[in-house]
């Protein structure tokens, strides 16, 4: 009876072990894949970290965007006949540029280690080297922290109607800056709600989106704002209360692909301007037809395709980002 007692208490306690020995080891596995995700410098945090990391509630958002890729992918191979959205293919495309820049990383600094291996006195030297870019790593990492919990974007001092600009990762946004021979392929009127920064623009859907999160959106958090030269008699709290109607009865409307003049959909430099026509009586911008852009480029003209076929509509009124932003009435006040 005693050498059975004794025989369960040992198994008991090799099942204890051999658990420990597995969370330890998978707790190890995902620290590590963690840090080589971010950087080979983020191991110290990692570590801090391991409990959440090994749990799954501390993520690398870009592998967020790989992962959403590749799910993406999974749906399209079950249902070839259902089209992906344009926002799908933006995922997509964002994700491969993601993989593509991590393995070009790693080949890099793997090509780097191995040189500096070959030209050192010994292992030591190689360990001491790592050690000190471990450190130097979690400094900077503290810091950009530090910086990223400032406001959006220090030096910049949100008001009502100002009009922000950026580069657009959408899958239509080479197309747009080609043809209007623009960086600059999105565009949103800014409001303050409590005294926090929103973006009114025209996404899917017509809707308000935080100053922050907007400017994430772009091309390396590069934006421009511009403002009214005479804002502070013109956008008065009555003309700024009737550019909010006048936006209101355009929320929640969906995002015009194929830029038609009408309120059924909208896109986002025609949102701008007739909240600003109808709700302040400013024209900005020259309003255009789709014959007056450049089409000539293979990049727009695929895009052209994809959207009209054979049946352009070359007589269509449009507004672009580049018109507003080029408006004589308009004057820079921040460029990042």
């Amino acid at each position: 009876m005693e050498a059975t007692s004794n025989l369960s208490d040992a198994l008991l306690a090799a099942g204890m072990v051999a658990i420990f020995f597995c969370a330890t080891i998978w707790s190890l596995y995902r620290v590590v894949t963690w840090a080589r995700r971010r950087s080979k410098r983020a191991y110290v945090i990692g570590a801090a970290l391991a409990p959440f990391i090994a749990l799954g509630l501390v993520v690398d958002p870009e592998m967020r965007i790989v992962q959403e890729a590749k799910r993406l992918k999974k749906r399209e191979e079950d249902n070839p006949g259902d089209p992906p959205a344009s926002e799908d293919e933006s995922i997509v495309r964002v994700a491969t540029e993601i993989v593509a820049k991590k393995e070009e990383k790693v080949v890099r600094e793997g090509a780097r280690d191995e040189r500096r291996a070959e030209t050192s006195a010994g292992g030591l030297g190689l360990l001491r080297r790592k050690l000190k870019r471990s450190v130097a790593g979690v400094v900077g990492i503290v810091f950009s922290l530090a910086l990223l919990g400032c406001a959006p974007s220090a030096g910049y001092e949100p008001r009502d109607g100002d009009i922000v600009f950026h580069t657009s990762r959408s899958a239509q946004s080479l197309a747009i800056q080609l043809a209007t021979k623009s960086p600059y392929s999105h565009m949103g009127i800014v409001y303050l709600r409590d005294g926090k920064p929103f973006v009114f623009e025209a996404v899917q859907p017509v809707k308000l989106t935080p100053l922050g999160d907007w400017i994430e959106r772009g091309e390396r958090g590069q934006f421009v704002v511009k403002r009214l030269r005479d804002a502070d008699e013109r956008l008065t709290a009555e003309t700024l209360r009737k550019m909010r109607a006048a936006g209101e009865q355009l929320a929640g409307k969906d995002y015009d692909p194929y830029f038609e003049w009408s309120d059924d959909r909208v896109y986002c430099s025609e949102l701008v301007w007739k909240v600003f026509e109808r709700g302040a009586g400013i024209e900005l911008g020259e309003l255009q037809t789709i014959a007056a852009f450049d089409l000539s480029h293979p990049a727009v003209q695929a895009k052209v395709r994809e959207r009209y076929g054979d049946h352009v509509p070359l007589d269509e009124i449009v507004v672009s980002p580049a018109a507003i932003f080029d408006a004589a009435e308009l004057e820079t006040v921040y460029q990042r």
